[in-house]
């Protein structure tokens, strides 16, 4: 898993008042007010019981890539894929163009055919081999992850 930052969240509802109001029959607008609260503490709730959240947002995640066909992203389901960047330690990234990923959005998935360069420091006296956990993580990703009431698009 890498270094990932929420950059922006949208809406910490996971349902609004009127699909809650459809449910229970109800047309008294006298309600909308304690009904949008318990629909807050709901979401809250299940959002700290399962422990990320289920809201859709804007994620900016670091990878390395452990010279593998896929990267795992940490939030899913993942909505769309708004950048992908390899770097170096040195701070400079290149784009990656769409057509060279895909991506399985409930998986968290993007899997590329060329695999995801491995950026590790070898060592060792007759033969080298990586030194674990010293991985540099040259993938940055942005990305749009989380659940809306309007369905799992890709917006």
């Amino acid at each position: 898993m890498g270094l990932q930052t929420c950059i922006a969240s949208t809406d910490r509802y996971l349902t609004t008042t009127a699909a809650v109001k459809l449910r229970l029959s109800s047309t008294l607008t006298s309600d909308d007010a304690y009904l949008s609260d318990l629909i807050l503490q709901a979401s809250v709730w299940a959002e700290s019981y399962i422990g990320y959240s289920l809201s859709a947002a804007a994620y900016l995640e670091t990878l390395p890539g452990y010279g593998s066909r896929r990267l795992m992203l940490s939030c899913t389901p993942v909505r769309s894929v708004t950048g992908l960047f390899n770097g170096t330690d040195s701070g400079s990234y290149t784009q990656v163009d769409t057509s060279e990923f895909a991506l399985d959005r409930e998986a968290g998935f993007i899997e590329r055919d060329i695999g995801w360069e491995w950026n590790v420091p070898l060592e060792g006296d007759l033969l080298l081999h990586p030194q674990v956990g010293q991985e540099f993580p040259n993938w940055r990703v942005e990305y749009m992850a989380g659940y809306s009431h309007t369905g799992l698009t890709t917006a």
